[in-house]
Parts: structure tokens; C-alpha cells; sequence
């Protein structure tokens, strides 16, 4: 009775440790995506978009997947004489979203959206565009991404400079999926930025009273 009653404690006690580290190993996977100070910008069941201080006084952008617990870096925004934006952030899956806007203090700049996935760190799809000082600004208003990593997106892009003989405010549609780069979809005045949806495999958008929509990988 006495050998029955030490077994059945030790695997009590086995039990025990058994809870105790699986719960050790959750607050780890946590505190790996969870550095002191960070501040959520977004979050889903299997990732997390935060920014933390940086050396340079502003804050640095990051992407985790809870799985990985492995933080990656997807920029630092900065505005002095120059600006950099990390905005918007979106995430899918094991994927990350993001735009990089830069304007240098003349004018000019770029626009790029990129998609990472975070169980790697490997850079998915990638698209940039420049812009003239003399013209105007390009910048994304609205970004989706697929739990595939694919892109879709709108900019708006400002053609009202000189240099580009006043051509006004438009707005365009891109995706980044199969293809190489991003694929222009639509273009115009008439084109809604905000109305842009991804579902499964289509993705769609309003160009004045018309839903255009294509396929979404």
C-alpha cells in the first residue's frame, strides 16, 4: 500500500511539472513576441504588429508570430528634415503587410508595400513606386492581405505639380500575388480607395457606380 501511495504521488507530481512547463513554454512564446514596453498596433490569433522605442527617439516597427517567437523588423518611421512612415501594418496568417512611405525633404520619394512571412522572414512580394518633387505625392490608403501573403491595394496619387502639367488627384488599383511585382487593375478619378475587399480568392473595388473585380491568389 505503501509503494502504491509513493507511485500514485509521483505521478501526481510528474503531472504537475508537466502543466507547469507547458505553462512556462506558452509565457515564453508570449514574452517573445511581448517585449517590456511595446505598444500594439495590430493583432490576431497567430500574430502581432507593435512598435518599440528606438535609439533614434522614435519607434521601431515589428512583426511576431507567436509560433515563431521570433520578432521581425519592419521599420523605423522618422520625421525631421525628411519622413518616413511604417503605416498601414496588416496582418493574415503567418503573414505580414506593410508600407514604407519616404519623402526626402525636396519632394520627392517613394511609395512600397511588402509582404513578409514571419515564420521565415523572408520577403514575400514586394512593389515601390517614386515620385517627382515637381508632381506629387503617391500613398497607400487602403492594403489587404491574404492568409497566402498576396497583396491588393489602393493609392492615391496626387499628378497636380507641374511637372506632371497639373493632372489632378487619382486614385489606382494594384495586387501583388503571382506575378512578379504589382499589377496595376484599375485607374481614375472615379475609383473608390476605400471600397477595396479581399475574400478568398476574388478581390473587388468600386470604380464609380461599377464593381470591378478580379482574381486574388
Amino acid at each position: 500500500m505503501t509503494t502504491r501511495r509513493h507511485t500514485l504521488a509521483a505521478l501526481v507530481g510528474l503531472a504537475l511539472i508537466g502543466a507547469l512547463s507547458a505553462a512556462g513554454a506558452d509565457g515564453a512564446a508570449s514574452r517573445g513576441c511581448k517585449p517590456a514596453g511595446s505598444r500594439t498596433i495590430i493583432r490576431t490569433k497567430a500574430a502581432r504588429a507593435y512598435s518599440t522605442s528606438s535609439a533614434s527617439g522614435g519607434r521601431t516597427v515589428w512583426a511576431c508570430l507567436f509560433s515563431a517567437r521570433r520578432p521581425v523588423k519592419l521599420g523605423t518611421p522618422f520625421q525631421d528634415i525628411d519622413v518616413k512612415r511604417v503605416a498601414p501594418v496588416v496582418l493574415a496568417g503567418r503573414y505580414a503587410g506593410f508600407q514604407v512611405f519616404f519623402q526626402d525633404h525636396y519632394g520627392g520619394g517613394h511609395d512600397a508595400v511588402k509582404s513578409i512571412d514571419l515564420r521565415s522572414g523572408a520577403v514575400v512580394h514586394r512593389w515601390r513606386q517614386s515620385f517627382d518633387p515637381t508632381c506629387g505625392q503617391t500613398n497607400v490608403v487602403s492594403l489587404k492581405l491574404t492568409p497566402r501573403g498576396s497583396l491588393a491595394w489602393t493609392d492615391r496619387v496626387d499628378e497636380s505639380g507641374t511637372g506632371c502639367g497639373g493632372g489632378g488627384v487619382f486614385y489606382e488599383v494594384w495586387r501583388a500575388d503571382a506575378i512578379p511585382g504589382g499589377q496595376l487593375l484599375d485607374s481614375g478619378a472615379s475609383v473608390d480607395p476605400h471600397s477595396l475587399a479581399v475574400r478568398d480568392h476574388t478581390m473587388s473595388s468600386r470604380d464609380g457606380q461599377t464593381t470591378r473585380s478580379a482574381s486574388n491568389r
